[in-house]
Parts: C-alpha cells; sequence; structure tokens
C-alpha cells in the first residue's frame, strides 16, 4: 500500500510509514499517545487490523487527532471491528473539531453518501468546507461542485469559480477540467474558447481523460483553434483509452468513415463494443449496424482487439489512480494539509 514490503524488519517499517505518509517519527515518539499511533501504523500496513485497533484506540482516547482518523476510518470500512457508522462518526468528529483535514474532508463524504449515517446536506457542506479552506483540493472541487450544482448551497457560478480555481491551482484534475468547461459554456463567464482550451491543455497534461476528448471536439469543430479531424482523432484515442464512452464513440465514426484518419472497421467495432458496455445508445446502435457489414472473420477480429483495448483501458485507469494517490500522502503531520487516504477509506467526489 507504501510500497513497504511485509517481510521488512519492524525496526525499519516505522520510519518507513512515517516518511511515506511525511510523518516525523520522532515526533510522533516524543508522547507515549503519539507512540501508540505509530504502532498503529506498523501494525496496519501489515494488515494486521486487529493490533492496529487496539493502538489507533489508545491515541484516539488520549486525543491524538490521527489516531482519531486511523479509528473512524477502521470503524467505516470494518477493517478489525464490526462497521458502525454512528462510531465511525463520532471519532472522525473528533478529529476534525482539531482541525484534522482528512477527518473533515472524510466527514464531507459520508454525509454526502449516507454512509453509516442519514445524509444530511448542511453537515456535508459544513465538513468539505472546513477542509476546503484548509487547502485541501479534492474538498475544493467538490464545493465548486456544489455551488455550481446548488447542492447544499445556494448556485453561485463566481463561487464555483472561485473553488475550481482554488483547486486547480493545487493540479487537481478535475477543477482543471471544470474552470475549461465553464468558459466553454458561458457558466457565469463570458465565452471564451481560446480560454477553455487553455484550462483543458492544463487538465490534459494533468490526465483528465474528460479534458483530452472536450479537445478532441475543439479541433473537430474547429472552436478556439484551426479545424484539424487528424489533430482530433488523436485526442479522441487518448480519451478513448481514459474510458471516455463519447470519445470512444466518437474515435469509432472516424475510423468508420476514415475522417483524420484510415478507416479501420474492425478498430472501429472494438471501440463502439467498449463504448456501448458502457451503455451508450449510439455507440450501441452503431455496433449493431456496423455488425451487418462485417465478416464473420472480421467481427472476431474486432472481439479480440476489444480484449486489448479493454487491457489498455484499465492499465491507464490504474496508472491514473496511483498519480492520484502520490499527491495524498503529503504532511499527515506538522501543517496538517494531506490528502484523504483513498486506499485505506475509498473516499473520492464523482
Amino acid at each position: 500500500m507504501f510500497g513497504i514490503r511485509a517481510d521488512e524488519g519492524n525496526s525499519s517499517i516505522g520510519a518507513e510509514i512515517a516518511r511515506e505518509l511525511g510523518i516525523s517519527s520522532g515526533a510522533l515518539e516524543k508522547s507515549e499517545a503519539n507512540g501508540e499511533v505509530l504502532e498503529g501504523l506498523k501494525k496496519w500496513v501489515q494488515r494486521d487490523f486487529s493490533g492496529a485497533l487496539l493502538h489507533f484506540r489508545k491515541a484516539a482516547e488520549a486525543g491524538v487527532p490521527l489516531g482519531q482518523l486511523m479509528l473512524g476510518g477502521m470503524y467505516l470500512r470494518g477493517d478489525g471491528v464490526a462497521a458502525d457508522g454512528n462510531e465511525a462518526v463520532k471519532w472522525l468528529k473528533s478529529a476534525g473539531q482539531q482541525g484534522q483535514i482528512s477527518a473533515q474532508f472524510l466527514l464531507g463524504v459520508i454525509y454526502r453518501r449516507g454512509e453509516g449515517v442519514k445524509k444530511d446536506a448542511e453537515e456535508m457542506v459544513y465538513w468539505y468546507r472546513k477542509a476546503a479552506e484548509q487547502g485541501h483540493a479534492e474538498a475544493q472541487y467538490a464545493m465548486g461542485v456544489f455551488y455550481r450544482r446548488g447542492e447544499g448551497v445556494e448556485q453561485s457560478y463566481d463561487e464555483a469559480l472561485r473553488w475550481y480555481s482554488k483547486a486547480a491551482a493545487e493540479g487537481e484534475d478535475r477543477a482543471l477540467y471544470s474552470v475549461g468547461v465553464m468558459h466553454l459554456e458561458r457558466d457565469g463567464v463570458k465565452q471564451d474558447y481560446a480560454k477553455a482550451l487553455e484550462w483543458f491543455e492544463k487538465g490534459a497534461k494533468a490526465g483528465n481523460p474528460e479534458s483530452e476528448f472536450n479537445i478532441g471536439v475543439m479541433f473537430s469543430e474547429g472552436k478556439g483553434v484551426k479545424k484539424d479531424e487528424a489533430e482530433a482523432v488523436k485526442w479522441y484515442r487518448r480519451a478513448a483509452e481514459g474510458n471516455v464512452s463519447n470519445a470512444q464513440f466518437n474515435l469509432g465514426l472516424n475510423l468508420v468513415n476514415g475522417i483524420g484518419t484510415k478507416k479501420d472497421y474492425v478498430e472501429a467495432q472494438a471501440w463502439f463494443r467498449l463504448a456501448a458496455e458502457r451503455g451508450h445508445e449510439s455507440a450501441i446502435t452503431a455496433k449493431r449496424e456496423l455488425g451487418k457489414r462485417l465478416s464473420r472473420r472480421q467481427e472476431s477480429k474486432a472481439e479480440k482487439r476489444t480484449e486489448e483495448l479493454r487491457e489498455l483501458v484499465i492499465k491507464r485507469a490504474e496508472e491514473r489512480e496511483l498519480n492520484r494517490k502520490a499527491g495524498m500522502l503529503r504532511d499527515i503531520g506538522g501543517g496538517e494539509r494531506q490528502k484523504i487516504l483513498k486506499d485505506i477509506f475509498g473516499a473520492d467526489i464523482k
């Protein structure tokens, strides 16, 4: 989980965990309660959840925020203990009230999804805002989503743009994409294709597939850039590999019609198949119609190619997730500005 092997000696595990999490192991060991957190992390990384629970509970009861965060997360996931939403919220609130940023973010997620507790828009916004004000990029992105949709707050494009911009400044790829969309669709700002393209390019550089798809559309339609179907195909392909069904469908159409690329019915059918698997209605129709024109041999090749592309899509999704997690393990001690440990808690905004 942190790149630490279970067979490493206990003496090195504590230091390695501390290094990966950005915690000073020396600082943790300054008090008995903080030492319990370090011992809990040693057990936790070895997947000894019962042992970890014991140490985290001691730290949590002594008022250590990180211990409360970890204990709350274990109750939420049911790791080493029966899942208990109320108990999870109790400990996470104890940590959040002390300014523990990941606990604040996680509480927002819990109240938004209603995981173990009743959904509560007021609590949701309260805790997301707490984390966002401390610089948590995912929480800032979420606040942008809420203000743009009017979810739990009064709709405000100005506030949406303000929070998206804060998250974008931290490199949050979905925020970069969202700022681009606001400029593209005139959401509270003057429509500006050049600015939209600039933000989509930043999002693409950060690995956001939706940004890649929108760049493809802009090249295809000549919005903010000279019309270039070959360039559009390049971006559609990148977005299609990022599992954007609209990109998979558009790429298939270009391959069928030989627009910006040579005709390739087999490759087109493979992309239609992938988009259809995600419920893309137009792709379902295109797959059926193209299938009428393919021989059995071609359909067999398309099926094999679909498997290859599916593996490619999965690989890219895994790479993107690893890149996202790499930015989450920072400053859990000291400045308290870390991202949520998503591989522990599974928290995210969709």
